[in-house]
């Protein structure tokens, strides 16, 4: 005979058990399927191509999403390409800018040189 346990007391039990995420090794899979035929571009070159530095257009993103679409490539998998080659050519082509505290070490090093040659430049015109 089943033994009936109140909702209060499954409830609670159940609370205890969390669930964890796993992180699950993925195999890295083919984007084309079928290679490239009659002298035409991989897809991964024509994503390379159609960047103007780091900035894709988005009538280029559309047309290259087109062309996936007809080489039968997931467009999750189109999207996530772009994505990749786009980060990468941002790191590329990122212009470095100095934090809060390194701007204002070049500022007062550049003060104290210029006050420092002024100074000089007094004592030097005092001595005469």
């Amino acid at each position: 005979m089943p033994v009936s346990v109140p909702v209060e007391q499954r409830s609670a039990c159940f609370k205890s058990i969390t669930p964890q995420r796993r992180r699950r090794a993925l195999l890295a899979r083919a984007i084309e399927k079928t290679p490239p035929q009659h002298g035409e571009k991989p897809f991964e070159r024509l994503v390379a191509e159609a960047f103007d530095g780091p900035v894709l257009r988005l009538g280029k993103q559309l047309s290259l999403l087109e062309e996936a679409g007809n080489r039968k490539i997931r467009r999750g998998d189109a999207i996530d390409l772009i994505e990749a080659t786009r980060a990468e050519l941002e790191a590329k082509h990122a212009i470095y800018t100095p934090g809060r505290t390194g701007m204002f070490l070049r500022r007062y090093a550049t003060f104290v040189a210029c006050y420092v040659a002024v100074a000089l430049i007094w004592c030097a015109i005092m001595m005469m």
